[in-house]
């Protein structure tokens, strides 16, 4: 890894851990519903919220002109796009496995009945849920700023919170279903039904850093 996006991964980490409170609270709010049998809720909730908390890095880089100072470091534009995908693949993707790690022991200990199948859908879904905002959202604030962006990215977190609240409400049919489709699903069909979506979403972060990129090379800070 390059010594610029290495500087860069730890500017944004350090960036994100002055937030201590964010921290806290999703910390809090994954446990309580956890303890309450509601797992799949509070890592889909969790998930996605980390996924708009690794915009903030982008509002404070441009923070009292902070861009045009960084910009004047030895920091190719490219580079700074690069880590911030790599950034947010990594805020996301870790504590997203850390959760279901903690959960599926939870529900091994209390002995619950767990469809695995159906639970591993809905936690994957979440999951390229939590890709493809960051995905839509960091073209978008890197072209108009934070403040310009702002009223889109409120407009995505109502989206979301409806579409979650929906999934909520007829997730567990649904996941029934897909647990049963998993089941009649040989090996390969399983591996079918979870590649498809992965490489729609590939393909959507690509095009999404690509543009990011562009939008990045030719904007004057």
């Amino acid at each position: 890894m390059e010594n610029s996006i290495k500087g860069l991964l730890i500017k944004d980490w350090k960036l994100i851990s002055s937030q201590r409170q964010f921290g806290v609270m999703v910390i809090l709010f994954y446990l309580f519903f956890t303890m309450t049998q509601q797992a799949s809720f509070a890592i889909g909730y969790c998930t996605v919220m980390l996924a708009f908390f690794t915009l903030t890095t982008l509002s404070y880089d441009e923070l009292d002109n902070g861009a045009v100072y960084l910009f004047t470091m030895p920091i190719v534009r490219k580079d700074y796009v690069r880590e911030k995908y790599l950034f947010a693949f990594l805020v996301i993707t870790i504590p997203w496995a850390a959760m279901n790690v903690i959960s599926y022991t939870i529900c091994v200990i209390r002995a619950e009945d767990l469809e695995l199948a159906g639970y591993l859908a809905g936690s994957v879904a979440t999951l390229f849920v939590a890709y493809f905002m960051v995905a839509i959202e960091m073209p978008i604030q890197l072209k108009y700023g934070a403040e310009k962006s702002r009223l889109v990215i409120m407009v995505t977190i109502g989206v979301t919170f409806i579409l979650a609240y929906i999934l909520y409400r007829i997730g567990p049919d649904m996941l029934s279903n897909i647990a049963q489709t998993l089941d009649d699903l040989s090996e390969s069909g399983i591996g079918a039904f979870f590649a498809i979506p992965a490489v729609c979403i590939i393909a959507v972060i690509m095009i999404s850093y690509f543009i990011s990129k562009h939008i990045v090379e030719h904007r004057e800070f």
